[in-house]
């Protein structure tokens, strides 16, 4: 197979497009990049329904991806990998600062009930004290842990004469069930083949493709916030009793269960097989979690009887244990960041019980707050930033903000909502939502501006829209594949570890994924099915 023409002027024939798909797909089945075929969903608050793994394997699909490794200017992922530790500086301070929250969450909060719930959540009054203490008792975790990913376009030069504008955009905090990150990595190994053959465009070689080890470092913060966990047992003498094991809280009929699996696996190499990672949806915490009052531990018992065998298959996953009652020590959400994981009050509960607890959340209800879209226009005001950091790198994090507005109601929201309307492909309108294919462009923000009333309204803000880069590569969708121009978006992990005490013990950008969609799709993730996985060819 001769290699493909880099250019969307001369595009590859119908036949190396075919036969390039074809084995693109090979290669990322064997790599591991993979997702569960779609399966209906259980019903709601079902806690007999797998959470992500079943006790039959779900069937697995290759996971949607390019063909080559898409360019990236090497001085826009530099500015994204380097402005990490500030940030994750920032998302900690803010998750602390409880009145910046309710200042600016509780306008959200009249017109979005989601955000007014984690809001009454994050603010409630502690739970009164047992009196006296018992011993053992943890009245808070022993540490604070992050796993992050925040995330940007590459924005293409303004026209002469327009404003200046970053050419490394943030699009958003992803504070919460950052995805992908495993599969990410192993799409890099897929497109390095591509290269090492001589397939794709030509003049690329191994050298432009950066090392992603964000499946190790993930894992190696989540083995270092369950160490936090055991060694502050240690020091209160907890040890000899319950095991403390690490959950990932999923959704119920996960597609992404290999993604989550793969970490997993991960943390079992980096503890040499002694912390498998549990599963269990919100449901299922619900039914078989309890808070311990001489501890306030989570505790998980699993039911043993013959019935509830497939729910126990569902909540252990992949991972082979004879422990059916354990301390949850992290608790690392992979759900939770959607109204639809909440469908009842048991979802609820679990995720109160879960903030009362001394497990380690990742996120808290706090940090999940910051990953707000209204946070993040804050942010963007003059002075706020600065604040929480200093003016080094405050200036570093404003190199990559663009224009937000608020929508609150008065004055400034009226005219910030005109001023859309007058030039709706100008702005983005995003509401509170994590998951892709929430926001509205074009047409779209002037007809939704006009219908929303002020207090609906409120619940969204405006950001400037990014034009990115756009680049021509082939998507490669169940082994058939589509040459076009993507464009595409980087996303940084990151990992941050503070004791309770306040000491820091990891602050590191952790590794990247980078996701492409055809150029003309305005808005949606892998996980929505708009955009694919891809990796990154560094062009200096």
């Amino acid at each position: 197979m001769a290699p493909l023409p880099a250019s969307s002027a001369s595009p590859p024939s119908a036949a190396a497009v075919a036969a390039l798909a074809a084995l693109t797909a090979v290669h990322a089945s064997t790599a591991g990049v993979v997702m569960a075929a779609p399966v209906p969903a259980p019903a709601a608050g079902a806690v007999d329904a797998d959470a992500g793994a079943a006790a039959a394997p779900p069937t697995m699909m290759h996971a949607p991806l390019t063909a080559w490794p898409s360019e990236v200017r090497a001085e826009a992922y530099d500015t994204a990998v380097a402005v990490t530790p500030a940030l994750n500086r920032l998302v900690h301070a803010l998750a602390a600062d409880t009145p910046f929250l309710s200042k600016h969450l509780n306008e959200v909060s009249k017109g979005d009930d989601f955000t007014r719930r984690l809001l009454a959540l994050h603010t409630s009054p502690a739970v009164p004290l047992p009196s006296p203490l018992p011993p053992a008792f943890r009245a808070a975790p022993p540490a604070a842990l992050g796993l992050y990913r925040y995330d940007y376009f590459m924005q293409a030069p303004p026209p002469p004469g327009s404003p200046p504008a970053p050419t490394v955009c943030q699009v958003e905090l992803n504070t919460m069930a950052a995805s992908f990150g495993c599969l990410g990595a192993r799409v890099r190994g897929v497109h390095a083949l591509t290269v090492a053959a001589g397939l794709g465009p030509s003049g690329v070689t191994a050298d432009d493709l950066p090392a992603n080890d964000v499946e190790a470092r993930l894992a190696a913060g989540l083995a270092a916030g369950h160490a936090a966990y055991i060694a502050d047992d240690r020091s209160r003498g907890l040890d000899g009793g319950l095991p403390a094991l690490p959950v990932v809280v999923v959704q119920p009929g996960e597609r992404n269960v290999y993604d989550q699996t793969l970490l997993g696996l991960a943390l079992l190499r980096a503890t040499g097989g002694a912390v498998p990672l549990q599963r269990l949806s919100l449901a299922q915490l619900s039914a078989w979690g309890t808070l311990d009052a001489t501890t306030n531990a989570l505790v998980v018992r699993l039911p043993t009887d013959e019935a509830s065998a497939a729910a126990v298959a569902g909540a252990g996953g992949q991972w082979a244990t004879s422990i059916t009652a354990y301390r949850v020590s992290v608790a690392y959400f992979r759900a939770g960041y959607t109204p639809d994981d909440y469908p009842t009050d048991a979802e609820w509960a679990a995720r109160a019980a879960l903030h009362a607890s001394d497990a380690i959340a990742v996120p808290t209800v706090g940090v999940q707050l910051v990953g707000t879209k209204k946070v993040q226009q804050v942010l963007t005001s003059a002075g706020e930033v600065e604040r929480y950091l200093g003016p080094a790198e405050s200036a570093e994090v404003r190199t990559t903000f663009m224009p937000q507005l608020s929508l609150a109601p008065g004055p400034e929201g009226d005219a910030n909502a005109a001023t859309a309307v007058a030039d709706p492909d100008a702005w983005v309108l995003k509401p509170q939502r994590e998951g892709g294919g929430n926001n509205l462009y074009g047409a779209d923000v002037a007809a939704a501006l006009r219908r929303m009333d002020p207090v609906e309204r409120g619940g969204w803000v405006l950001m400037r829209r990014i034009l990115p880069v756009r680049v021509p590569n082939v998507v490669v969708r169940g082994g058939r594949g589509q040459p076009a121009e993507v464009v595409c978006e980087l996303g940084v992990f990151a990992v941050y570890l503070a004791r309770a005490g306040g000491e820091v013990t990891i602050n590191e950008a952790s590794g990247t994924l980078l996701r492409s969609k055809l150029a003309d799709v305005e808005d949606g993730g892998v996980a929505a099915g708009v955009a694919v996985l891809d990796s990154v060819r560094l062009v200096r």
